[in-house]
């Protein structure tokens, strides 16, 4: 699944951004521009992420984030799946926005399989805080800072529970699979008693001739 990128691009991508010359901001910015998530930006949104993005491989089986982390990131999926609350996330789909206007991410994300992906953002500790801006009722700008996240359980348990969701929907896919074969084994078995039924018909009418 990764015939479509281009290596340019991606040596681009893995440069660090402050070392980036015209010549990899430019390729960045094509390569940026063919992405259906990012149609709806403008053209200087699209040159001011060409500054910012960089290039992430994971292997399967690790959880990007977890439920409760600040979401100081998102990401475009370049090859490989990735699995959030039920669904999968194919190649050139977005994930991991700000949702609700919720500083935490409401769900964890679990590599399905070996993926490169687009990263926008910088990634902090937790003991870093994000300054964010935002407007009051009366349109005032107010920073604040959020706390970081606390978490009840620790990385096993939920790496745990996510295996479970993963699961769930994987049993998901089989049943509506076996519905499937089993929707298309009673057409045939009424194609060939339809067949059968003329069959007999038609029988009986030459008979009576």
């Amino acid at each position: 699944m990764t015939d479509y990128l281009d290596p340019h691009f991606v040596r681009a991508l893995c440069r660090d951004p402050e070392r980036r010359t015209l010549q990899d901001l430019q390729i960045i910015y094509y390569g940026l521009l063919g992405l259906e998530a990012l149609r709806p930006c403008r053209d200087s949104v699209l040159r001011g992420l060409c500054k910012i993005v960089r290039y992430e491989r994971h292997h399967a089986n690790h959880v990007l984030y977890y439920t409760g982390e600040l979401a100081t990131s998102w990401y475009i999926l370049l090859s490989g799946s990735v699995f959030i609350d039920g669904s999968m996330f194919l190649p050139r789909s977005s994930f991991g926005k700000r949702t609700g206007g919720s500083a935490r991410r409401p769900n964890e994300c679990f590599v399905l399989e070996p993926s490169e992906m687009i990263v926008e953002g910088e990634i902090t500790d937790c003991v870093c805080v994000i300054r964010r801006e935002a407007r009051n009722r009366h349109g005032q700008f107010l920073f604040f800072q959020p706390a970081c996240p606390t978490f009840e359980e620790n990385d096993s348990l939920r790496t745990l529970r996510l295996k479970k969701k993963l699961l769930q929907f994987e049993i998901r896919l089989i049943l509506i699979n076996v519905s499937y074969l089993f929707t298309q084994f009673l057409l045939r078995v009424e194609s060939q008693l339809f067949l059968e039924t003329v069959r007999k018909l038609l029988s009986k009418e030459f008979l009576t001739i």
